[in-house]
């Protein structure tokens, strides 16, 4: 894809995967190892408020960055749908224009 300006719609397809594959499910898992960590604190005979505050913090971000990447995933995926359709519509076209041509 060097010289190439126009990314084919696999090429998106495979970032899109890349992003999910290498991006959201490593924050996925290590966001619920976190948790693991937090809900065992959590339930010891802890009772430093402050400390429960930052926990309940940290987990609200990584709830709140899992969900900010599945959405740029989703979207990702429906506008690369979209793309596609409208490739192909084109390109249908484009063939029976030709087609007419010839």
């Amino acid at each position: 894809m060097a010289d190439n300006k126009l990314a084919s719609t696999l090429t998106i397809k495979d970032s899109v995967d890349y992003l999910e594959s290498e991006f959201l499910k490593p924050l996925k898992d290590t966001g619920g190892e976190l948790m693991g960590i937090v809900e065992a604190i959590k339930t010891k005979d802890l009772k430093n408020v402050q400390i429960a505050e930052t926990l309940d913090t940290i987990n609200s971000k990584i709830e709140d960055y899992n969900k900010k990447l599945e959405d740029i995933i989703n979207k990702s995926r429906e506008q690369l749908a979209t793309s596609s359709e409208t490739i192909a519509k084109n390109q249908a076209e484009i063939e029976a224009n030709l087609n007419e041509l010839v």
